[in-house]
């Protein structure tokens, strides 16, 4: 049995919680322990990570990051970096060890910027909408295959300057967070309504009957810590015009979660600590970290 089956072996799915516009099938295990790392949100409050340019003029598809902290510090795919030169997302889950300083792969989610705006970057409290979250996991699974983990990085600014327009959100640098700005009110009423359950350590998200995105975590404390940021990511989604005429679907999460113990996985060495997984079936695209055998992170997205 593998990590991801051993992970969904002991998962049971709650009742759903939502609004109109998003809807959340709680993923739970209640035997699930307490998390041995940090987000990237508490080591930034504590001062314990520091993440920069790879040198003065930069480098746009790579970051260094540099962990001070005494535990490892888990960094999201998707989760996006505002600062520096530009701001970025995360092209893979990394699990950046104590004390240790590496280099990791990221996509520019600002097009039209390239000059400091401060010398560090900080985490934004989004991660990148789930649509484009999908497109460039696809890309990178594609890039890993000649051993980089490079995105497409002009289909990701074209996806970024097609939402904006759709959400009449355009930015003077073509930056992601404009989007989120202007809709913030619209994207906090699905964040409130989407409170995590007891013992729940991922999520079954869904908008107008159809799948946008399972992620599981190895810890409660880990889910709760980063749901905010993944209501934001699929809100967004579930208010684009596009998303929002396509046709309604009677949808079976117990499905879903059984199809995902098939998906076609291939392992790499992980840009941290682990292992790396990329998942790839009909419609769908995923990615898993595995640390100790343990799945600490899994996404699987609708493409």
């Amino acid at each position: 049995m593998t990590a991801i089956q051993e992970a969904l072996e002991r998962i049971t799915v709650g009742e759903p919680v939502g609004g109109a516009e998003l809807t959340m099938y709680p993923l739970l295990d209640p035997a699930a322990g307490e998390s041995d790392y940090d987000l990237a949100s508490q080591a930034f409050r504590r001062s314990t990570l520091e993440v920069t340019e790879v040198s003065e003029t930069g480098s746009v598809p790579n970051l260094r990051v540099t962990n001070r902290g005494k535990r490892p510090v888990l960094l999201l795919d998707g989760e996006e970096l505002v600062g520096a030169k530009q701001n970025r997302i995360l092209n893979v889950t990394v699990m950046v060890p104590a004390r240790k300083t590496i280099e990791v792969p990221v996509s520019c989610v600002e097009a039209g910027r390239w000059q400091y705006t401060s010398r560090d970057f900080t985490d934004a409290d989004w991660v990148m909408d789930t649509e484009g979250r999908a497109a460039q996991m696809r890309s990178v699974s594609d890039s890993m295959r000649t051993g980089s983990r490079a995105s497409d990085q002009g289909a990701v600014w074209s996806h970024i300057e097609a939402k904006s327009e759709r959400l009449e959100a355009a930015s003077p640098t073509g930056a992601t967070g404009t989007m989120y700005s202007k809709h913030r009110k619209r994207l906090e009423r699905s964040v409130n309504a989407l409170k995590p359950a007891e013992g729940q350590v991922g999520a079954v998200f869904v908008s107008n009957g159809q799948l946008m995105g399972v992620e599981l975590f190895d810890s409660h404390d880990t889910l709760k810590g980063v749901l905010p940021k993944l209501a934001r990511s699929n809100a967004l989604d579930s208010i684009d015009p596009r998303a929002r005429r396509r046709q309604k679907t009677d949808l079976e999460v117990d499905a879903i979660l059984e199809s995902i113990r098939s998906l076609e996985a291939e392992e790499y060495p992980a840009v941290g600590l682990g292992q790396e997984l990329r998942l790839r079936g009909k419609s769908v695209v995923g990615a898993a970290l595995v640390v100790e055998k343990k799945v600490v992170h899994m996404a699987v997205l609708a493409e």
